[in-house]
């Protein structure tokens, strides 16, 4: 007999948060860390009317993300672009403690900007 295995989140804060930028180039937080808590994408989506490479992960090392989740997604100036990623009701986590991020390449200065939209949820860690 097959065996059903359900997860589910803990209980925390649901969110939907805006992140523009004319001037994308290095790594930046699209929304701060949690002491305690770990952010979990349920959705994602990137618009860009640049020539860029972005990515996104968890934690900002300055030089770059801690964590990359997704990318390098290549973009293209020419009329912009726009990719959504949907991980359904449970989403992808971010490493615990660590903010949301995004990592441009240098061409996302000239000639466009970058548009991100998270959806997701922030929960407590629970050992």
């Amino acid at each position: 007999m097959a065996q059903l295995t359900v997860h589910q989140l803990p209980s925390g804060s649901d969110f939907v948060y805006n992140y523009w930028v004319a001037d994308a180039s290095g790594c930046e937080d699209v929304l701060a860390a949690v002491a305690g808590s770990s952010h979990y994408i349920r959705k994602i989506s990137i618009v860009c009317s640049a020539d860029a490479t972005v990515s996104i992960g968890s934690g900002n090392a300055g030089a770059g993300l801690t964590t990359t989740l997704l990318g390098p997604i290549p973009f293209h100036a020419a009329g912009g672009c726009q990719v959504v990623f949907d991980f359904g009701k449970l989403g992808i986590k971010c490493t615990e403690g660590e903010a949301i991020a995004i990592d441009a390449s240098a061409d996302a200065t000239a000639g466009g900007g970058i548009s991100v939209v998270v959806e997701g949820r922030t929960c407590k860690t629970v050992n």
